[in-house]
C-alpha cells in the first residue's frame, strides 16, 4: 500500500491522508475531523447522518474506527464541513 498526499481544506488542518492501493483511491480522516463531525451529529441514526453529513452508518462506522473510505467519500464529508460550519 502506497501513501498518497495530505489533502486540506479551506484554513482547517489536514483532514484525510490519500491512500493509493492498486489503483483504488481510498482515505484516512484525521481523528480531529472525525471528533468535529462526531460533535456536529444530532443523532446516531442512519437517517441523521445521510442527512447532516451525507453518509451511511456502515461508512460512520468506518471513520470513527479510523480505516480507509473511498476518497469521493472522505471529499464529500469535507464539503459538508465547509457547508455546515
Amino acid at each position: 500500500m502506497e501513501m498518497g498526499r495530505a489533502e486540506s481544506y479551506g484554513d482547517y488542518a489536514t483532514l484525510f491522508t490519500e491512500i493509493n492501493n492498486a489503483g483504488r483511491c481510498f482515505a484516512v480522516l484525521a481523528p480531529s475531523l472525525v471528533e468535529q463531525l462526531k460533535a456536529m451529529r444530532s443523532a446516531d441514526n442512519s437517517v441523521s447522518l445521510m442527512t447532516q453529513l451525507g453518509i451511511s452508518y456502515n461508512t460512520w462506522r468506518k471513520v470513527q474506527a479510523g480505516h480507509p473510505v473511498r476518497r469521493s467519500i472522505a471529499a464529500r464529508i469535507a464539503a459538508q464541513l465547509g457547508e455546515l460550519r
